[in-house]
């Protein structure tokens, strides 16, 4: 079964009596416990009528027993086994009787990384309950979704520059991802929308120069200005994985620009399609400004770049200021080179 559809089966009320949940994003994992127990809560204190096992520490007995009593007042009881894949064959043998007739009054969840499936207690589970992975990473679409149904959920919109900025920055594990949310929506206080300004502000970058004004004078060409600005931004502290994810950013807008170019849409309906609201010449000049070859080629660099230091390799600022003459290099330079 599929994560959202196990996840609408529980908004609806139908929890089953036992379920694994397993993979490698431990925040999903924790989120959907957290809605068994809302649910089951039923408007009171989702903190109560629940009891948390190990499953290196405890013996099946114990948790057999937990899971076999029935709450005194009533209702559903949840028993959480985390790390089951570290009890002992020896226990997990024990506790398949209770696996295969459960107690109704108890939901039963398991919790575990990376379990077996070809051994027999996990088949078992497999085979008569829900079992559903939560994997990392999501691809790109799957986590930009993600980021706009947590925010939508807070009364937030994002602007789709800002999600690719922050999956550009911080990747795509989501527990990373809801940190920066959180900051973003505390900067802002109120619900709203949250533009790509917003991020790099939170970001701490530079208030005299971001790296999007960077990548703003890389795209124009203007040399000069593109490195006297780098020039500070290294000198503040700014990270280079910052850096090089607001060219990412500026060359993907570009590209997208390209692309709505070559169905034929008019200037003013490549803007509106890709939400640029402010310097919009600008843009359309930087658009004209490079062949799609150029974009691809330097788009390639910086995925290049980004990979050696994220291996901690080179000297990041030559490295980043030989990319931006590259960039920067104007039809003549390219032909007297």
């Amino acid at each position: 079964m599929k994560a959202e559809i196990f996840k609408k089966e529980i908004q609806q009320g139908r929890i089953p009596p036992v379920c694994l949940l397993y993979g490698e994003e431990t925040l999903l994992i924790r989120e959907m416990i957290d809605l068994i127990r809302n649910k089951l809560s039923r408007g009171g204190d989702p903190s109560m009528g629940h009891e948390v096992f190990y499953g290196a520490e405890s013996d099946a007995s114990a948790i057999m027993q937990s899971a076999g009593t029935v709450p005194l007042f009533g209702g559903t009881k949840l028993v959480i086994v985390k790390e089951m894949d570290r009890m002992p064959d020896s226990e997990k043998e024990r506790f398949l009787k209770y696996i295969k007739d459960p107690v109704r009054e108890t939901c039963l969840v398991m919790t575990c990384a990376k379990p077996d499936m070809r051994k027999r207690f996990f088949a078992q589970i497999q085979k008569q309950w829900p079992s559903i992975r939560f994997y990392h990473p999501y691809d790109e679409e799957q986590t930009g979704k993600w980021i706009r149904s947590f925010l939508r959920q807070q009364g937030y919109r994002i602007e789709d520059e800002a999600v690719h900025f922050l999956m550009d920055a911080h990747g795509r594990e989501l527990q990373v991802l809801k940190n920066e949310l959180q900051k973003l929506m505390l900067y802002k206080g109120t619900p709203g929308e949250i533009a790509l300004s917003d991020v790099t502000e939170v970001s701490g970058h530079s208030r005299e120069f971001n790296s999007f004004e960077l990548a703003d004078a890389a795209c124009d060409k203007d040399l000069e200005k593109a490195l006297k600005i780098l020039s500070r931004l290294v000198e503040d502290g700014t990270p280079p994985l910052l850096i090089l994810s607001a060219l990412a950013s500026k060359f993907r807008k570009i590209w997208m620009g390209k692309e709505l170019e070559k169905q034929g849409l008019t200037e003013h309906e490549i803007l509106r399609r890709l939400n640029i609201r402010f310097q919009e010449k600008r843009f359309l000049r930087q658009l004209h400004g490079f062949q799609e070859e150029e974009i691809a080629r330097h788009y390639l660099q910086i995925a290049s770049l980004d990979e050696s230091i994220k291996s901690g390799s080179g000297r990041h600022q030559i490295w980043i200021e030989t990319m931006i003459h590259h960039i920067c290099r104007r039809p003549a330079d390219v032909s007297c080179s």
